[in-house]
């Protein structure tokens, strides 16, 4: 009886372990990310703010430029780039762009991030609320393009995501929650 009690228990904790592993997505480890850091984004979403108030909270040194341009790249030495995918036509009449010349911008900003070397974590941290039609226009050219994708599960529903990070075979963390967020922003850069 004793020994039927054990294997039971040991039964319960290798599922729960398997769960606990699924749960957090395709990615084992966390890659490591070099500093200094730039964070952007697609489609002037306001996440790009989330995010830098994230690494600065966190005593992580980057840099916030939702409209950088190729040449501002080139000459801060950025070795990483966080990129914000999503879109808002709010972000974009207020920087006075619309949504063609934003994805100009955008095809430049990632061309030359590939140019110089820079690391690209795509992000999307908005979850459902943040994924339609527009939002997918300025999410669907460019996560290909990254090396690392970090994405929560709210906004990855119908998989896209994972699809592109699949074809791509590019690495991904999908969050169940923004709370896990912190923990692995800091596994990347400490």
């Amino acid at each position: 009886m004793n020994k039927k009690i054990k294997f039971i228990v040991l039964l319960i904790i290798l599922v729960c372990l398997i769960f606990s592993i699924i749960r957090m997505g395709y990615l084992s480890e966390i890659p490591k990310f070099e500093l200094p850091l730039l964070i952007t984004c697609t489609g002037q979403t306001p996440g790009y703010l989330t995010m830098y108030t994230l690494t600065k909270k966190l005593k992580i040194e980057s840099i916030n430029d939702p409209l950088v341009t190729p040449r501002k790249m080139k000459d801060k030495g950025y070795k990483t780039m966080i990129v914000v995918m999503a879109a808002s036509l709010k972000g974009l009449g207020a920087a006075g762009l619309n949504q063609q010349e934003e994805l100009e911008r955008c095809n430049l900003v990632f061309k030359k991030a590939k140019e110089l070397g820079i690391k690209i974590i795509g992000a999307h941290i908005g979850g459902e609320a943040r994924r339609n039609a527009i939002a997918d226009k300025f999410i669907t050219p460019f996560a290909p393009q990254c090396d690392y994708l970090l994405i929560l599960a709210e906004g990855n529903k119908d998989d896209l995501f994972t699809k592109i990070a699949e074809e791509n075979k590019i690495p991904i963390n999908i969050l169940e929650t923004f709370a896990e967020l912190p923990a692995v922003i800091t596994a990347m850069f400490k």
